[in-house]
């Protein structure tokens, strides 16, 4: 569902005269899937990849360097 949604913000962002721009995502760390036990990106950090974007992936939310990287970035939430 998070995938899709970023999706539609992508295909409206690309319109001209989009109120906003994407530079990054936050979504949960790469974790490990099937029963190779392989380390998969969430779907977001897949398509946001594809897309070029920034994917910021903390185990949590306080995490400083995180925080910082925020920071730097000067983002609108």
């Amino acid at each position: 569902m998070a995938a899709k949604s970023l999706e539609i913000l992508l295909e409206r962002q690309e319109e001209a005269g989009a109120a906003y721009e994407l530079v990054a995502v936050v979504t949960n760390p790469p974790a490990r899937k099937g029963r190779g036990k392989t380390i998969v990106a969430s779907p977001v950090g897949q398509l946001a990849e594809e897309r070029g974007l920034k994917v910021l992936s903390p185990a949590t939310a306080k995490d400083p360097e995180f925080l910082e990287t925020m920071e730097t970035m000067d983002v609108d939430l």
